[in-house]
């Protein structure tokens, strides 16, 4: 069974391809353009469901070219995106588009369609339009234009769809393919055929026509088959000779008019102008009137007489004339509706000069909808489908099949549809329009009743909702065909309010509007079953707005400014608005008491709904429009929708215009705008300062005009100093904290001790005090905050909960008083104060209360000696540090607490500062100590210990206390001083293996101590890799580490006995690079601990042969082994070292190589590898300017087509160029076109790279021709042979396809990259012959491609591209760029 699904979708984005100009989105009713967010990147936010089909339409332009841009279309359905997306998110390419679609977690199945017509879809809270499920199932429409020969088919194509393609001049006469597809420009909905005519003495057009249409008509798909036929004659004039059907005519209808009754067909009778101007030379009294008969006797009646049964529709058309004149029983028109044009015509000044048919469906279609599975859905929808659900349908469906430039969906707004229905309750606005009840198939309808539930006639209930049904859709039909008649040929403007309400005023004053009211009040009482309202609604849709002249002089009276009016503007009688008012209110009041707040979204929503169409309909200047404009706002904010608070806050605003000064509600206004305001500004977070400012001056005003013996007096005061405080946190100001603290003092004095809200107006006035003594430390202040907290513990008796916190702040601030100089009776309060505080603390605030007890006890006996203070003192903060667990922030305090009081005890006084030889020495050790890792081993006892934990280590030493005894500052003692820390903190032992764990670092630390070091380190343990800050501080100081240490072990744990360590896995890991290059010495072990070779060398990097055998194993020469120096220098052969060498994490091949490099970059954990080794390559390149870096061949990176994705490029060996140091013999001719070279090469900027854009000087040799080889070439590989400016032709096998052609408008270069140190050699060298000589030399060559915005890419970068110069004075000043690389 076939199932339609609801896609929701959160944004969408289009990019990868430098051809498109704009995207479009084509939506149902409306196209949306996509806004380009940067280069080749189109997004858009889209907060909507979608359903069916997304199609996008692409302008493209050739980056290269001049041509016209081209449009192209993408379709997408949504089937498949829901099927084939994963993480919320789609991804697919269409015409080299890469499409992205976000989906928000709620796109899931909505609705199961019915396999059958009879069938009813099962309840899922709302129905899918019928107009969605037909273009999902046919996104295009197919029409067949056939007929006599010379009766202007292809005119009437191109007037109607825009198509030029099928112009005579475009097609032979007779040689019409009728299987080729036409698409309008205008709506490509539209597929036209163009079938071969028929001539006066027979041919193959008859049989060739009636063959096409009985093969569409097998065919299985929909979108397949043929939709509409139209069968084009020219009007004949009798008198004239002049003959309406020939021979191949007569035989296709009397042959094959039965292939026609199951498809829509249109009979066109062109050249109506001509019958026009014959009947006015007749001197007929009413031309117009004469040629309808005349139609009717020779073109209607023959043509129905061979027909048969055959169900055609009529229209007569004029090329000259710009317009269309339907039959009377015509209800089809694919132009702008019945006799639309014929009104259009008279709309010159407008612009209009023709009409634009395509731009709609026909209203043949429209009505075969709601026959087919239109049907089953409106007239048989389930139960628990409420009527307005099943309109809003409807109202989709039939905004769906007109093309208006609607980006805004102003045709699909709720706002409307309250407009339209308004319509329907000026035929009888004594019952609700459109209650919220179900349709079901019975006739009976359950209403609510004021005795309960009542249930109505048979009759009566869906009677009255199938009347409002079919009014809502005429009228509907109606207003939409006037917006056409308003817009038909200024489609690229897009739809506003102004003109839509424009449309509806027009077509309200028509004469058929109130047709069509009579009409339906007159059938009031007929019986109107599922086919009966079809029929009548078709009936009543025939009465075209446009027929008359009162229509037409309507819209000629509209203005351009009505018509890009941004907002409603209806215009209703107002005996007729008065009604609509009424059943509006008693609708209101309806739901109102069916609200209950709670899961009542869908009738605050008709709530609200209804309270707009109120606004609009109440004149502004009625005193009645307040009201209107208030319960709108109090409705939307009780709704308390986000997307809401804007739309509040324009209805507050207009609120407060209509009340001036002196007006009772003006407070209430300014009050509620505030309000509204506010919400909005604490949305914006740290915005919105504009709204601040305003509020504050609205709450200023609201203040001023409010009694002060008003209740509400004292909560506009809050308000104010609220508003204040926000605007003081915000920008400071003394000006602004002032008042803030005068308006909390006159809320306190307002306020009762015994009204409720007392102690919070006590608690924010004590809070503003509080700030500013913190700010200022005025006395004044203080002394005002100790009075109010003694009131505030006088209202938190013992036993209350708060009272612990009063004692507390009180005790807090009468200490402040007292280090400010108070009296003793001050510390005696505290103290009081806080014996206090600790009987009623909390288990977990008894610790602080006794450590705030025992300083303040302390302080006491400080100052009186007393021993019981000092006795009690001790107490608490023993009781302090027991009650304290040691990770406890105040643990040292309470520590420090107990200290200090038996060192009074004692009789002892701790310094308040070290000594100076205790100063000079903690400021040396602080100074070594920084050089060292963060953590070490300590070799003595196995722990693990930071550098707080060394440093305790060496203050208990010996060697601390002797250099206590012999410190004194000068140069020479401080040197002694950083000897004997260096010695004793010592030089860490690194080893960087796995190992076995705690085995390896058991022999680690054993070796280490044997061999005299106090201190070891190994990253196994002394790296906290959960510390991102750590680990950032460990990888860039990890080189200095190993340079500064004493000695370096390497465990080889796959080394046994005497065999040789060239095959160790030690020697392939990237980490140990620096280690062997940063150690200044270092001692190789095998898997038992034992010395490689037995060699007892201190260092093994000065033995010979373990020195060769480094040499042979690393490919690194004994100098850079012995004496490395980290830098950029020689950058690719540093590369090459490393690219034999692998990581556990990808990123560590570019982490490991920041200290050999001595760069700092931050550390990223969870980033790519070829992120990570583009962003120290970009580092690298930007401080050196070493283009070897970019002499490669491989895999180029993801960061930059110019870098390699992995380090294994740098296998190879460079490219190296040897250019003669002696004079070299050039011609004078060679040597001063060098000359030109060399000062076209000294212009050029040197290369730089920054934010992924490289920029290159070069010698540019730009493709002239790519041509393919006759070769064996694979799907993998290409042969082509290479033209380029300057160079000898190429024949190359690249791994990608190339655009192949000749001339200069390929996008290919080679370049040969430019090193500006060619230009300063040695003095003795000749400068111009030398570099002719590096001219002639063979290169590697980088293959570019442009890009739009003057940039490249590198391309084919797998393959090596060794070119040569043809002629090497050739070269000239303009091959010398510098080109922007990405």
């Amino acid at each position: 069974m076939p199932v339609a699904q609801s896609l929701r979708v959160s944004y969408i984005e289009l990019q990868g391809t430098k051809d498109v100009e704009s995207i479009e989105l084509v939506l149902p009713g409306c196209r949306r353009s996509i806004p380009q967010q940067g280069k080749n990147l189109f997004r858009e936010e889209f907060p909507q469901h979608l359903r069916s089909l997304l199609f996008f339409g692409l302008s493209e332009k050739k980056w290269y070219s001049t041509a016209i841009p081209t449009a192209k279309s993408v379709q997408i359905y949504v089937n498949d995106v829901l099927s084939n997306s994963s993480e919320q998110k789609f991804r697919i390419e269409r015409r080299g588009l890469d499409i992205t679609i976000g989906l928000s977690p709620n796109s899931i199945l909505v609705e199961e369609m019915p396999a059958q017509d009879n069938s009813t879809s099962p309840n899922t809270g709302g129905l899918c339009p019928t107009i969605e499920e037909l273009f999902h199932l046919c996104p295009r429409f197919r029409i067949l234009v056939t007929g006599q020969s010379g009766t202007g088919k292809s005119t009437l194509i191109n007037r109607v769809f825009g198509i030029e393609q099928a112009s005579a001049e475009k097609i032979e006469l007779g040689k019409e393919d009728i299987e080729k597809e036409f698409i309008s420009p205008q709506n490509d909905r539209f597929v036209l055929h163009v079938g071969e005519g028929f001539g006066p003495t027979g041919g193959t057009g008859c049989g060739s026509v009636g063959l096409f249409i009985e093969n569409t008509k097998k065919r299985e798909c929909v979108k397949d088959q043929l939709h509409a036929v139209w069968l084009c004659f020219r009007v004949p004039i009798v008198d004239h000779g002049d003959r309406l059907l020939e021979k191949d005519t007569e035989t296709f209808l009397r042959e094959h008019a039965s292939v026609l009754q199951n498809i829509p067909t249109i009979v066109v009778l062109t050249k109506y102008d001509q019958l026009l101007a014959y009947m006015a030379i007749k001197k007929k009294a009413d031309p117009s009137a004469a040629a309808k008969e005349y139609l009717q006797e020779y073109c209607i009646d023959p043509i129905a007489k061979f027909a048969g049964s055959a169900d055609l529709s009529y229209v007569a058309v004029s090329r000259y004339c710009d317009f269309w004149v339907a039959a009377e029983h015509t209800i089809v028109s694919f132009c702008c509706g019945p006799n639309g044009a014929e009104s259009l015509a008279k709309f010159k000044d407008r612009g209009i000069n023709k009409a634009s048919p395509a731009h709609l469906f026909s209203y043949q279609d429209l009505t075969l909808f709601f026959h087919s599975a239109g049907k089953r859905r409106y007239w048989r929808a389930p139960t628990d489908h409420a009527a307005l659900e099943c309109l809003a349908a409807i109202h989709a469906d039939i905004v769906s099949v007109w093309n208006f430039n609607d980006p805004s969906q102003h045709l699909s707004s709720d706002g409307f549809r309250e407009i339209m229905t308004s319509l329907v309750w000026t035929i009888d606005p004594s019952t609700p329009a459109f209650p919220t009840i179900a349709m079901g198939e019975s006739r009976s309808i359950a209403l609510p009743s004021a005795t309960g539930s009542a249930r109505l006639g048979p009759d009566y209930g869906a009677l009255d909702v199938r009347h409002k049904f079919v009014t809502y859709v005429i009228h509907l039909v109606h207003v939409l065909e006037m917006l056409f008649a308003l817009t038909a040929n200024d489609n690229e403007k897009k739809l506003t309010r102004g003109a839509i309400s424009s449309a509806f005023n027009a077509y309200y004053q028509s004469e058929t509007r109130r047709n069509a009211d009579i009409e339906m009040k007159d059938s009031k009482n007929e019986t109107l079953s599922h086919d009966t309202v079809l029929e009548k609604m078709v009936s009543l849709v025939k009465m075209s707005p446009m027929d008359g002249t009162a229509s037409t002089r309507t819209l000629e009276s509209i203005s351009r400014e009505d018509l890009e009016r941004c907002e409603w503007h209806i215009d209703i009688d107002a005996s007729e608005r008065e009604k609509c008012l009424t059943s509006l209110a008693d609708q209101i009041n309806h739901l109102n008491m069916q609200f209950d707040g709670k899961d009542n979204t869908s009738i605050l929503r008709n709530i609200i709904n209804h309270q707009r169409t109120i606004l609009r309909l109440t004149p502004s200047w009625q005193r009645e429009h307040l009201v209107c404009v208030v319960n709108l706002a109090n409705s939307l904010n009780e709704r308390g929708r986000e997307e809401d608070l804007e739309e509040i806050i324009n209805l507050r605003r207009a609120a407060l215009q209509l009340t001036p000064l002196g007006h009772r509600e003006r407070v209430v206004s300014l009050v509620n705008l505030a309000n509204s305001l506010y919400e909005r500004y604490r949305g914006d977070g740290e915005g919105g300062m504009e709204d601040l400012t305003e509020i504050i001056t609205l709450r200023h005003s609201a203040l001023q005009l409010t009694p002060r013996e008003h209740q509400g007096y004292t909560v506009s005061l809050a308000s104010l100093a609220d508003s204040l405080h926000e605007r003081f946190r915000r920008e400071g100001g003394t000006a602004n904290f002032t008042e803030i603290v005068a308006l909390r003092r006159h809320i306190l004095r307002l306020t009762p001790p015994e009204h409720p809200n007392y102690p919070e107006a006590l608690a924010k006035l004590l809070d503003f005090l509080d700030q500013r003594f913190n700010r200022e430390r005025g006395t004044e202040d203080l002394d005002d905050i100790i009075s109010l907290r003694r009131a505030a513990l006088q209202l938190t008796p013992v036993g209350h909960q708060g009272r612990f916190v009063s004692l507390v702040n009180l005790s807090n601030s009468l200490h402040d008083r007292f280090v400010k100089g108070g009296s003793l009776a001050d510390l005696d309060e505290i103290i009081t104060f806080r014996r206090a505080a600790l009987e009623c603390a909390s288990p977990s605030d008894q610790c602080i209360s006794s450590l705030n007890l025992a300083n303040c006890v302390r302080e006491k006996y400080q100052r009186l000696g007393l021993d019981v203070d000092l006795t009690e003192a001790i107490k608490h903060a023993r009781a302090a540090s027991i009650r304290c667990l040691p990770q406890h922030y105040a643990y040292a305090s309470c520590i420090d607490c107990v200290a200090s009081c038996i060192e009074l005890r004692a009789g002892k006084r701790r310094g308040p500062m070290r000594t100076k030889q205790e100063e000079i020495i903690q400021n040396i050790t602080i100074e070594t100590i920084k050089t060292l890792p963060l953590r070490l081993l300590d070799t003595h006892t196995g722990a693990l210990c930071d550098r707080d934990a060394q440093i305790s280590r060496f203050e208990e030493s010996v060697q601390y206390f002797e250099l206590l005894r012999s410190t004194y500052d000068s140069p020479e003692c401080n040197q002694s001083i950083r000897g004997t820390i260096s010695k004793f903190l010592g030089h860490s032992v690194y080893d960087l293996d796995g190992g076995e764990g705690c085995t390896k670092l058991q022999y680690f630390c054993v070796l280490s101590l044997r061999h005299g070091y106090i201190w070891a380190w190994s990253d196994t343990c002394c790296i906290d890799k959960d510390s991102s800050s750590e680990l950032q501080e460990a990888i860039g100081s990890m080189f200095s580490w190993y340079r500064n240490s004493a000695l370096t072990m390497v465990h080889l744990s796959d080394v046994f006995g005497a065999m040789s360590f060239a095959d160790s896995v030690w020697f392939k890991r990237g980490w140990t690079l620096q280690e062997l290059l940063a150690s200044r010495r270092v001692l190789f072990y095998t898997q038992d601990w034992s010395l490689y070779m037995n060699c007892t060398s201190p260092d093994h990097k000065t033995v010979g042969t373990i020195l060769t055998e480094l040499q042979e194993v690393t490919r690194i020469g004994e100098l850079q082994l012995k004496n490395f120096n980290p830098g950029l220098d020689d950058a690719r052969s540093k590369f090459q070292w490393a690219s034999t060498r692998q990581t556990t994490r990808a990123e560590d091949v570019a982490y490991s190589l920041f200290g050999i490099f001595q760069v700092s970059l931050p550390v990223m954990y969870g980033e790519t590898a070829q992120n990570a080794l583009g962003r120290l390559l970009g580092e690298i390149f930007s401080q050196s300017r070493d283009i070897l870096v970019l002499d490669w061949v491989g895999e180029a990176s993801s960061f930059h087509s110019c870098f390699p994705a992995t380090l294994l490029p740098y296998r190879g060996v460079p490219c190296t160029q040897l250019v003669p140091s002696g004079p070299s013999e050039h011609s004078d001719a060679d040597l001063e076109q060098g000359r030109e070279l060399y000062k076209a090469l000294t212009r050029l900027p040197s290369p730089w790279f920054f934010a992924r854009r490289l920029s290159l000087p070069c010698i540019v040799h730009r493709v002239t021709r790519v041509k393919p080889l006759e070769t064996l070439s694979t799907n993998s590989h290409y042969d082509y042979e290479f033209v380029a400016s300057g160079l000898v032709p190429l024949k190359l096998i690249l791994s990608c396809r190339l655009q192949e052609g000749s001339g200069t408008d390929l996008p290919y270069a080679l370049i040969r990259p430019w090193n500006p140190k060619l230009l300063y050699p040695p003095a003795h060298c000749d400068v111009l012959g030398n570099l002719l000589e590096w001219i002639g030399q063979p290169f590697n060559a980088l293959l570019l491609e442009a890009l739009p915005h003057n940039e490249y890419r590198r391309i084919a970068s797998d393959c090596l591209i060794n070119a040569s110069v043809e002629i090497p004075t050739s070269v000239g000043s303009s091959e010398c760029q510098t080109l922007q690389i990405v």
